[in-house]
């Protein structure tokens, strides 16, 4: 395991075995098991994550930070080593993926 998040009461993980959930984890007291996340990439390391709580998580896999809507279902690539241009704040998708990189410890 290399991070764990919270959208509403399920929780994200990220590590080895790709990202996964484990559905109503605030109110699973044991045995709770974890199921593959629809359109992540099992079996393939995902080094950190971060969410909103509400319906956003950002994750690290390969070089890439992948944005995943939970409403949508949607994995998008958000940043990466060749995506520099300016949103929010006027600060670059690089600029955010090195800050995500740094606070996971993954550098």
């Amino acid at each position: 395991m290399n991070g764990l998040a919270f959208i509403g009461s399920g929780l994200l993980i990220a590590g080895k075995d790709g990202l996964t959930k484990i559905p109503y984890a605030t109110s699973c007291l044991s045995g709770c098991v974890s199921q593959a996340v629809p359109g992540s990439a099992p079996n393939v390391g995902h080094f950190g994550i971060w969410a909103d709580g509400i319906d956003t998580v950002y994750y690290l896999r390969d070089a890439n930070v992948l944005r995943y809507t939970v409403s949508t279902g949607a994995h998008v690539v958000f940043a990466n080593s060749l995506t520099p241009f300016a949103f929010v704040g006027g600060k670059s998708k690089s600029a955010y993926a090195r800050r995500l990189r740094q606070l996971v410890g993954w550098r």
